[in-house]
Formats: structure tokens, C-alpha cells, sequence
């Protein structure tokens, strides 16, 4: 094999290794996009859940402005009472606190890729072997030469 080919092979198999290495594992590359699918579906499931949220709790919300007997119910949670009603405090017994569900945060996940560089020396050193590979294998196919 000649050396202008060998060399040419050789940089071409070195930038097809960077392609491949940067297509794959690069900031952009395949693995990365399904990160993104994921984190995409993850946001979308919470917006779901949030959207049910707000749901019922804009029917709370109307039922509280609205619903007399809502109102009474909160009020007496609160402690407010009518004026003619006398209060039975039952020693031991806690009623439920109020507490409203607001969500979840997702939780955006960040990964550390390759750096690019790292990519050029992969490639680098993939044409470096394919130039000594086919220099070995031309010597050992056309045997042993006298200079």
C-alpha cells in the first residue's frame, strides 16, 4: 500500500472515530438526547399532576367562597364560632391541620459529558494506529524488504 493512501486511510478512519465518538457520547450526541426525552417526560408527568392539583383546588377555592356550609366547617377549624354555640373541646383528639399539596419540583439532572478535546485525541489516536496497522500489515503481506 502506498503512503499517500496509507495516510489518507489513515485520516479518514481517524475523523470517521471523532464522528462516531461525538454522534454518541457528545453534548449533542445520541445519549444525550434520550437524557433530554426523559427529563422531557418527567416534566410533562409533573405538569399533569399539577394541573390535577390546581383543578381541585380551584373547586375547593369555589366551594370556600361560595358553599355556606363549607364556610362554617372552615371557621370552625379556624376557631370562629356562631354566638350562641358553646364549644366541646374532647381531650386527645388533634384534628387533621389543613395542609394543601402544591406539587413537586422535577429536579433537572445534569451530566457531565466528554469534552470535545477528548473526542480529537480518540480520533487522533485512531488514525495513528490505523497509519501503523497498515504500515504492518503491508510490510508482513509483501515481506521482508532490502532498503
Amino acid at each position: 500500500m502506498r503512503r499517500s493512501h496509507r495516510i489518507f486511510l489513515s485520516l479518514y478512519l481517524g475523523f470517521f472515530v471523532y464522528c462516531l465518538a461525538t454522534l454518541v457520547l457528545g453534548k449533542t450526541g445520541i445519549v444525550a438526547s434520550q437524557d433530554l426525552l426523559r427529563y422531557k417526560v418527567d416534566l410533562e408527568r409533573n405538569l399533569a399532576s399539577l394541573e390535577a392539583l390546581n383543578s381541585h383546588l380551584g373547586t375547593e377555592l369555589a366551594s370556600l367562597q361560595s358553599d355556606p356550609s363549607t364556610i362554617r366547617l372552615e371557621a370552625r377549624e379556624l376557631g370562629y364560632y356562631p354566638s350562641n354555640a358553646l364549644p366541646v373541646h374532647i381531650e386527645g383528639y388533634a384534628p387533621a391541620e389543613n395542609l394543601y399539596a402544591v406539587g413537586s419540583l422535577v429536579v433537572e439532572r445534569h451530566h457531565r459529558y466528554p469534552s470535545d478535546a477528548l473526542f480529537r485525541i480518540v480520533g487522533f489516536v485512531g488514525a495513528i494506529v490505523t497509519y501503523l496497522l497498515t504500515g504492518f500489515l503491508s510490510r508482513r503481506k509483501d515481506g521482508p524488504q532490502e532498503r
